[in-house]
């Protein structure tokens, strides 16, 4: 897993959130960085990348978590991989 998600910056921001909705937060960044990291945008970052900036951008906000987690997930094809992990309400948002 890339190291920006777990930096000191991002888990500061998730001080608002409830343990239960970190450890989500957590499993969602590992699984977009599993399906993701390789796949390059035109400016040449990843889409894992930006969907960490994005999320970032959330948490400083106090999105809330369903929102977070689905931009963690934005971009992931296989769907029913997603809602196996999360549920039929982020596949759902993902739609």
């Amino acid at each position: 897993m890339h190291n920006s998600f777990l930096d000191e910056n991002f888990l500061k921001l998730c001080k608002e959130y409830k343990q239960s909705d970190i450890a989500l937060f957590k499993k969602a960044a590992q699984f977009a960085s599993n399906h993701l990291t390789d796949k390059k945008r035109l400016m040449g970052d990843s889409y894992f990348d930006r969907n960490i900036r994005v999320a970032k951008i959330l948490l400083e906000n106090t999105a809330e978590p369903q929102i977070i987690l689905v931009s963690l997930l934005i971009g992931i094809k296989e769907h029913s991989k997603i809602k196996e992990e999360f549920g039929i309400k982020i596949t759902n948002l993902l739609d």
